[in-house]
């Protein structure tokens, strides 16, 4: 989340305290693709694996770190004796990871800007490996570069979604995840309204919304502004393969029966980017139309959907 280095140390600490640790085992799911989510999940220790379309996109890990001192033998009583009572203290929440936290301690408060800095370039430099091996063999379908973690602002966890999720976050192994609640996160933009305003200017970077304007369906359609927002803000976004079939959902198992229209209860599907190609039964061929791309429209009665 790299809108969050923009706002004050204050603000970050009472996000901190927001947080709630969560316990996944193996196989249990975060986030569900197409489902609301009303929180925020920061990997904290462990593994997941995000999928789009039922298809595994990318793997998030964060090891747990071990770490072993070459001191006399008093020093590493001292040393044990203090991560012990550390232990029993039983904190919370964490401002960053373990490493993090030992390095700054080590230092001299002089030199915490000079630490800082050098983690924020160790964790730059980590990002651009990643991208580095992710492009090497060219990208896979589906992968999203801009998708790789950068150094988050609590330490080495990432940021694994907010709001509607376009994405299935499955865990690999017992893995620990801090939960930011929307809830909590609303108010707490209520009481430091200086870095709302702050946030403000990000969202778009948070939650990118669609441009309706630019489809060809709605520029010959008098649409209100008010519309076109609540469109961007209800409507889904999915990534699909070549060869995957494209089935719009019956709304039915969204909305409640009261505001649907007994004649019309099939969703629509607007292509974004790509190419689609309409199978449609024998004797009701679409050609030339049998052959979709950006801003064309799915709708019902067509058949079924096959992107190319």
């Amino acid at each position: 989340m790299p809108c969050l280095r923009q706002v004050s140390e204050e603000f970050l600490q009472a996000i901190e305290k927001g947080l709630v640790h969560q316990l996944y085992f193996s196989e249990q799911c975060i986030l569900t693709e197409g489902q609301d989510s009303s929180f925020a999940a920061f990997l904290s220790d462990g593994e997941v694996v995000v999928e789009a379309a039922q298809r595994a996109v990318r793997r998030e890990e964060v090891p747990f770190v071990e770490f072993r001192f070459t001191m006399n033998p008093e020093a590493d009583s001292r040393a044990s004796m203090a991560e012990s009572e550390e232990g029993r203290r039983g904190q919370s929440h964490r401002r960053a990871s373990r490493k993090k936290s030992m390095v700054v301690e080590s230092r001299r408060s002089g030199e915490d800007v000079a630490v800082e800095s050098l983690i924020s370039l160790t964790n730059k430099a980590r990002t651009e490996a990643m991208i580095a091996e992710a492009v090497a063999g060219g990208l896979t379908p589906g992968y999203d570069v801009n998708a790789l973690p950068e150094a988050a602002p609590f330490g080495e966890e990432c940021l694994l979604g907010l709001g509607p999720s376009s994405v299935t976050v499955s865990v690999c192994k017992l893995s620990v995840v801090l939960l930011l609640h929307r809830a909590v996160f609303e108010q707490l933009l209520q009481d430091f309204p200086k870095d709302l305003a702050a946030l403000s200017r990000f969202q778009p970077e948070m939650l990118p919304k669609p441009n309706f304007q630019d489809l060809p369906i709605c520029q010959h359609v008098d649409m209100s502004n008010e519309l076109l927002d609540f469109f961007a803000r209800h409507v889904e976004r999915r990534i699909f393969f070549p060869g995957d079939n494209i089935e719009p959902d019956n709304v039915q198992i969204f909305l409640p029966k009261q505001l649907l229209n007994p004649a019309s209860n099939i969703t629509y599907a607007i292509v974004s980017s790509g190419h689609v190609r309409v199978k449609t039964p024998p004797g009701l061929e679409l050609a030339p139309f049998g052959h979709l791309s950006s801003g064309d429209i799915l709708g019902p009665g067509a058949g079924e959907f096959f992107r190319t």
